[in-house]
Parts: structure tokens; C-alpha cells; sequence
């Protein structure tokens, strides 16, 4: 199957038929990755691969049943829902039950790419020979891979909700290393098309700095100034956005929260400065740097949305339980968020720091304090 808009459709309509009860929801999801690996200065493996999953919710009166098939035949498509019928009929009443999404307007994005989707092993092995070489001339180990994905989603529901998006996604991720093993560069950088990239700039990068970080010493325990990376700060702002949801803030459970005397919760934060005036967050369905398809796996088509402007609180996110309880409208998934300051060049941070830590990556943050938007994990590469 191609996973065409017009296949998706057919196949979607057929397994609706196959519903006894009124009420259903169908989410698919498929990707198609190329791979190509490289380390020590040769290419490794290459794979290719695919995967495909429907998502079969049934509805009655309160109870939700869930199954999922990663074959779309006529067969598995009767057995996936017959199975989700059957825990409808014992599950729980759920009293944050919102049944199928509704009939809405998704907008239609681009985000695909064909050359990127069809790019061969070749392609990708003549990219990475050409910085290697490079690498081998300047005395360095180079390990990393180069990745493109082709991903569909499409959605249909019984209350007449109905969408498909096709996109395309290109990873490139490379560490350098020198030979005695006491420098080492990294770079990761993602974008809608290979065109997007320039490999040997972001691979010169990595190469770059494992020649600067070579025979480190150690940092005194203590407070530093640190300069955050993008990929850095890309990690503490997927971690930021799961505070940034209104029922953990009107129930008193995040640092947007506000309170009475007597300590009990009283309304958010919104329309208050919270963050620096440097810092703003938004999300704009479509925007290419991001790659974010117009809905969610709930099938609540996304909206363009300011959480924070200049540092003020704007928007909060809202699920289809809460946003159904408060009146709002649901805001999707926080996926896709763009966050802006103030256009200056690491390179320039770096200039007017006179002692501190450049910090490249992070990795293992987790959530330690919601009420302080407190996060945990460690420094990497």
C-alpha cells in the first residue's frame, strides 16, 4: 500500500462499515526511514524500513476501547475492531469521557519533500564520504548517521472529523573525534528537506570543535553563566511546554499557578510577565522548521497560538476534557513550538561571557518540581 490520500481514504471508509457501535475513532500513522550509519571514517550499515499503525478507538455511552493493527487488510481490520468493541462493552465509566472528535476544519500544510523521500543509499553515502575524507585529513574519528523519513497521518471519525497529511523529515547528527580521545565536536540538525542542510558546514562544525575542546580541564563545583546551544535549549523547552497546560494551573499544580490566602488555588498567571522580555514560544501549523502536521493523534486539527510574548504569559493549553469544561477551544498537542529571543548569534553570547560553560546538549532532563518549572539531568557531547 502507498498510503496515498486516496488509498488512506478508501481504506478508512471501509473500516467505518465494520463498526457496530455508533461511535468510533480512527487515527493512522506510517513512516518509511532510510538510514545510513558511519563510524571510525566508513560507512557502517544501511537500512530501510517501514511501519504503519491504526489506532481503533470505540465509543459507548462512557467507556472508550482501544485497539491497534499494523495491517490493514479486510481481516485484521475486523478483528482490530471487534476487539475494541469488546473493551468498550467492560470498560469503566470514564468521567473525563469526550468521545470522538468532532467535525472541524484542518488546514493543509506542506512538509513534503519528493527528493528527500526518494533519496537513495547512494545519495546519502556520497554526502557522508565527502566530509569523512575531511575528518581522515585533519586527524579525526567521525561517527554519526544521516536519516529521511517519509511520515503519513490521516484521521476519520463518526462525528465527521476527517483529514491527511503527508510530510517528510531530514536528521543529520555527527561526532568528531581526535585520535588520543581528548576532544570531541557533535552537531545534530533536522529540517523538511535534505536542500535544507548543509552537511559540510554542520559536519565542520563538529569537526571544529573537537580540535577546540581537546585536553580539557576540570570546572570547580559551583554557579555559572552558561550559554545555551539551540539543540540545548530545544531540550529544556519540550520539557517547559508540559507546564504550560491550564487545568495543572487553575488546579494549583504548576508555577503558573496563583493562589489566595488562605493557600488555596486562585487563577493562573496569564497576561503576567513571567519570563524574560527576550523570551517568546508560539507554534505555527506548517511552519517548516518544524514540520508539524495540522492535527494530533486525538484528531483535534492544531492552531497557530502564543503561549508567551516578550516574556508575557498569553495562552495555556487546553485538552478536549478541559477545554470542553472551561468553554475553550482545544489547543492540541504542544508539538511544533517555536521559541525566538533576541536574534543574536551564539557566537556573539559567547563574546560577552568573560567565565562560563558553553553548554551544547543536554540529555536525561526530567521534571523534578512543577511548582518551580525545575528541571534535572546532565550535560553531553
Amino acid at each position: 500500500m502507498n498510503w496515498s490520500r486516496d488509498d488512506l481514504t478508501q481504506t478508512l471508509d471501509r473500516a467505518s462499515g465494520f463498526f457496530s457501535m455508533g461511535a468510533y475513532h480512527l487515527f493512522f500513522r506510517g513512516e518509511r526511514t532510510g538510514i545510513t550509519r558511519f563510524a571510525n571514517n566508513e560507512i557502517t550499515d544501511n537500512q530501510h524500513f517501514s511501519d504503519a499503525g491504526l489506532t481503533i478507538r470505540a465509543y459507548e455511552e462512557q467507556r472508550t476501547g482501544v485497539a491497534t493493527v499494523n495491517q490493514l487488510d479486510v481481516d485484521w481490520l475486523q478483528r482490530g475492531i471487534g476487539r475494541a468493541e469488546a473493551l468498550a462493552r467492560h470498560a469503566p465509566a470514564d468521567p473525563e469521557f469526550t468521545g470522538p472528535p468532532e467535525r472541524q476544519e484542518y488546514r493543509e500544510v506542506g512538509g513534503y519533500n519528493a527528493a528527500s523521500a526518494q533519496i537513495s543509499p547512494a545519495d546519502r553515502a556520497a554526502l557522508i564520504v565527502a566530509f569523512v575524507r575531511e575528518c581522515q585529513q585533519r586527524k579525526l574519528n567521525a561517527a554519526g548517521y544521516i536519516q529521511t523519513t517519509e511520515e503519513t497521518v490521516a484521521t476519520l471519525s463518526s462525528s465527521g472529523a476527517a483529514a491527511y497529511h503527508r510530510g517528510t523529515t531530514v536528521r543529520f547528527s555527527m561526532s568528531a573525534k581526535t585520535e588520543d580521545g581528548t576532544g570531541s565536536g557533535w552537531v545534530l540538525r533536522w529540517a523538511n528537506a535534505c536542500s535544507d542542510l548543509d552537511i559540510p558546514a554542520l559536519a565542520n562544525v563538529a569537526m571544529t570543535k573537537a580540535r577546540a575542546s581537546q585536553n580539557p580541564v576540570s570546572l570547580t563545583p559551583g554557579r555559572y553563566t552558561v550559554v545555551l546551544e539551540p539543540v540545548a535549549c530545544e531540550f529544556l523547552l519540550y520539557n517547559l511546554t508540559h507546564h504550560l497546560d491550564a487545568r495543572g494551573a487553575e488546579e494549583g499544580r504548576s508555577f503558573l499557578s496563583k493562589f489566595d490566602a488562605a493557600g488555596k488555588p486562585a487563577g493562573t498567571r496569564v497576561g503576567e510577565r513571567v519570563f524574560s522580555p527576550l523570551f517568546t514560544v508560539k507554534r505555527e501549523v506548517g511552519n517548516r522548521a518544524v514540520q508539524t502536521h495540522p492535527f494530533d493523534e486525538n484528531g483535534t486539527a492544531l492552531r497557530d497560538f502564543t503561549l508567551v510574548d516578550k516574556g508575557a504569559l498569553k495562552e495555556l493549553s487546553y485538552d478536549p476534557y478541559w477545554a470542553k469544561q472551561k468553554g475553550m477551544r482545544p489547543t492540541g498537542e504542544l508539538r511544533g513550538m517555536l521559541m525566538s529571543g533576541s536574534g543574536r548569534s551564539t557566537e556573539d553570547r559567547i563574546k560577552e561571557v568573560d567565565d562560563g560553560v558553553l553548554v551544547t546538549r543536554l540529555w536525561y532532563s526530567r521534571s523534578v518540581d512543577p511548582m518551580r518549572s525545575a528541571v534535572t539531568g546532565m550535560t553531553r557531547d
